[in-house]
């Protein structure tokens, strides 16, 4: 899994992200392209171990 390199001066945004665990101690920091965001958020909840919410059936909606 590869991230685009930074390109600083370019068209495209740059996300730097600080993180802390519960105490405030650092756990790390990244630079990324806003494109990457998506791709490193997956990789970050895997690492984690971060569940994302499944949506519910919405076969019924119309029911309500």
């Amino acid at each position: 899994m590869g991230f685009k390199k930074v390109v600083y001066g370019g068209g495209e945004g740059r996300f730097k992200i600080k993180i802390e665990n519960a105490d405030g101690a650092n756990e790390g920091n990244w630079t990324i392209m806003m494109s990457d965001l998506w791709q490193w958020a997956e990789m970050m909840a895997k690492k984690y171990g971060i569940k994302r919410k499944q949506d519910k059936d919405r076969d019924l909606d119309w029911a309500k």
